[in-house]
């Protein structure tokens, strides 16, 4: 009796070997718990990149079982979900105490997808009979395509991902996007499975026909990289400096308080913006002909935030009201305080400037042009029907006029906004969280005739809307050359989130053909060309400015043109393959 028959019986004595606890640990346990953990060994820190292509296996060979698996499995997965989830996503907790609770749902929910992914597996392959190595991607892709939308969207920590720091592996996300290439790495896990059943089998043919698919897919993907790495240095080449632009990065900590001492936080925020100013003074004693000057999100503020007063005559929105009743404050008092704001941020504006000159707080403001900003800074409008409130990455010329702002278009949930309020308000006003409004459009703001489209902090981390972005300025004629990431990481302590942000930029910039960007209070500050390649990059914690000098990319991608078909087809066929009854 033959390996095989062995296994077969084995099947039939046992219809489901994980409803007893010998069956979870022997058999789902240990597929489950390798799958997590070679995932994890694949992510930052450790960067173990090929695990990725092998890690899967473990739960495909569930998915392949001819055994119904039962809840008992099913949770299993679940458990092997929250391991990878919990670890990868841990730096959460780290920004406030309160965000314990948020890391700890965010894990648990996303820990979801391991056991649906297996579930809907298993209904291609044993319902539908479709093949593990077209089941699998179409599952594991559009099942991370569901969790990029669904309840405000997570779509980092991807498949593709953790390939992110290999530029030769991630060329073909131009055309098929981030998930295109998750469904890529999947496939070949599901080869490789395929294969190895084939061999306990004794089945040489098919193992060889698995064996051979798995070596033509890298290939050919190693092909296409090379092949792109080669046209982009040509390209280098060809194509001049688009424009020189200092990337700030100083180490200054982002503390939430709920009842701070006022004193010092104002000595605080004060003392980080004159840090930047003075880094901005010395990359301007190191480097000349500069054309911009990049303060990470947020740096600007440094208590005074871009103030406008929006109203004529109109009557003062409820909420303002009270507020002035709260504080004893008339409605022309709070206008005196608001052109005092100002006058403050104009000071401030001016005395970056000359900074960016390398010139001294002291000296007069030269009226030939100079280094401009892009800065970002909160503002606030206050407006007939309320005050908003805005994260912007603020563009002021060089002589001094605030020229253009961005405002942020997607928002962290309960990091910059509560959900769900008739239900959880009430949490605004425990951690005296005034909360911010997302943005309506994007911007492109014009410097050394180069057209420029920043996005703040985890925007970066949502492809379809960089995508969406710049197909909205192409369409107003202000095609941006260059994108620009202004983010605060300090909230995470130097922990791997910072890789994980800094992976989705690079895959951001393949997939659009564009060089990135990034200013990152207390790193990761990087310069990204149109091909993912890391030119620059800093360390943690430290006070560097990088002279960033991108060159002009373009070339035409898929993703640019028509979208991401691949990952919305396989959404849509694993939505369907759950509802579709069995006939």
């Amino acid at each position: 009796m033959n390996l095989r028959q062995n296994l077969q019986k084995s099947g039939k004595r046992s219809a489901d070997p994980a409803t007893s606890s010998d069956g979870v640990r022997s058999t789902v346990w240990l597929p489950a718990l390798i799958s997590s953990i070679g995932l994890l060994l694949a992510f930052p820190p450790l960067n173990l990149f090929p695990v990725a292509w092998i890690a899967p296996m473990g739960w495909l060979s569930l998915c392949q079982r001819p055994a119904p698996l039962g809840r008992k499995a099913y949770w299993t997965l679940w458990l092997s979900g929250c391991l990878f989830w919990l670890v990868s996503l841990h730096s959460i907790r780290l920004a406030f105490w309160a965000l314990y609770a948020g890391w700890l749902a965010l894990a648990l929910y996303l820990a979801i997808y391991v056991p649906l992914f297996v579930a809907a597996t298993r209904l291609m392959v044993h319902r539908w009979h479709i093949p593990l190595i077209l089941s699998a991607p179409v599952a594991w892709t559009g099942l991370e395509w569901i969790r990029s939308y669904l309840f405000t969207g997570y779509a980092a920590n991807t498949l593709a991902h953790s390939q992110a720091f290999q530029p030769i592996l991630i060329q073909t996300a131009d055309h098929l996007g981030t998930g295109g290439l998750s469904f890529l790495i999947m496939m070949f896990a599901a080869c490789l499975e395929t294969a190895r059943n084939h061999w306990i089998a004794g089945n040489s043919t098919k193992l060889g026909t698995a064996g051979t698919a798995a070596c033509i897919l890298l290939g050919g993907m190693l092909g296409y990289g090379a092949w792109r790495l080669r046209q982009a240095d040509q390209l280098a080449a060809e194509n001049p400096v688009l424009l020189r632009c200092v990337l700030l990065q100083e180490n200054t900590p982002s503390i939430f308080e709920m009842n701070p001492n006022l004193d010092a936080y104002y000595q605080r925020a004060q003392s980080a913006w004159t840090s930047y100013a003075n880094l901005s003074r010395k990359a301007a004693a190191d480097w000349s002909d500069i054309d911009l000057v990049v303060w990470p999100e947020s740096t600007f503020t440094a208590t005074t935030p871009w103030t406008q007063w929006d109203m004529d005559d109109e009557p003062l929105p409820k909420s303002l009201e009270n507020d002035l009743q709260t504080y004893q404050m008339t409605r022309a008092g709070l206008q005196q305080s608001i052109e005092q704001a100002q006058q403050h941020f104009q000071m401030k504006a001016r005395l970056a400037l000359l900074a960016a000159r390398g010139m001294d707080s002291w000296a007069q403001l030269p009226a030939e042009p100079g280094p401009e900003l892009l800065v970002g800074c909160d503002h606030v409008r206050y407006a007939p029907d309320r005050v908003h409130r805005y994260n912007s990455a603020v563009w002021i010329r060089s002589d001094g006029t605030v020229s253009d702002i961005y405002h942020k278009m997607h928002l962290v949930v309960f990091g910059e906004y509560i959900p769900l309020r008739p239900l959880l308000g009430w949490l605004e006003t425990w951690f005296s969280f005034a909360g911010t409004q997302p943005g309506s459009q994007p911007k492109a703001m014009e410097v050394a005739d180069v057209h420029l489209a920043p996005n703040i902090c985890f925007e970066s981390m949502v492809p379809p809307l960089i995508r969406w972005q710049i197909q909205q300025l192409k369409r107003q004629g202000t095609n941006p050359q260059v994108l620009i990431n202004l983010t605060n990481d300090s909230w995470f302590k130097g922990t791997s989130m910072l890789d994980h942000h800094l992976a989705s930029s690079i895959l951001c910039s393949v997939e659009n053909r564009r060089p990135m960007l990034v200013a990152a209070n207390t790193g990761i500050t990087a310069e990204i060309d149109g091909s993912g390649r890391l030119l620059q990059g800093t360390q943690r914690f430290a006070a560097q400015a990088l002279l960033a000098q991108p060159r002009r990319d373009g070339r035409w991608s898929m993703v640019q043109a028509l979208g991401y078909p691949l990952s919305w087809l396989c959404a849509i066929t694993t939505f369907f393959v759950f509802v579709i009854p069995k006939r």
